[in-house]
């Protein structure tokens, strides 16, 4: 029987996660050396664990311990009880009958988050879940900060509908 401390309970460990073995390994190794690169996107069809590796991907980056995520040091912590000072999420708003969407005004604030220098990790996460769902207004605002990201900032994006984003 596994013990499940009270810190750990929200937080993803790569042992939870199904499948993508290939991918989780390549993900660890990459984040291990420190040679991620400024943004990843997560795409396949709906239910197939994107968000929960990209999660898990945070934690690895955000934790200060080498075996990450630890889910003991203060970042682990942090991120565990979602009030990570390094870590931002954006996600679509649902408006009106289930339209999903995330706005230009979303999307500013989180380019000032994303310029904001880390205070408990080394770098700093934002985690966009739905980001085929900015509207063209949003995606343009938001390819002027994937183009010349800050070296401290990593993204993380996740869609099961690629095609619906704008080349940039």
């Amino acid at each position: 029987m596994t013990i499940i401390m009270e810190e750990e309970k929200n937080l993803p460990f790569w042992r939870d996660i199904l499948g993508h073995g290939e991918e989780i390994g390549r993900l660890r190794k990459a984040a291990a050396a420190r040679l991620l690169p400024h943004a990843l996107i997560f795409t396949g069809p709906e239910g197939v664990g994107k968000r929960k590796v990209a999660f898990a991907l945070a934690a690895t980056i955000l934790c200060s311990e080498e075996d990450a995520p630890c889910g003991k040091c203060p970042s682990c912590k942090a991120l565990a009880a979602m009030s990570h000072p390094d870590y931002y999420e954006l996600e679509p708003e649902i408006r009106g009958k289930s339209t999903r969407l995330i706005r230009i005004d979303e999307v500013r604030v989180l380019r000032l988050e994303a310029v904001r220098r880390p205070t408990l990790s080394k770098s700093r996460v934002m985690l966009i879940d739905g980001v085929n769902c900015m509207n063209e207004q949003a995606q343009n605002s938001f390819l002027k900060i994937l183009e010349e990201p800050p070296e401290f900032t990593r993204f993380l994006l996740i869609t099961s509908r690629p095609a619906a984003l704008l080349d940039g």
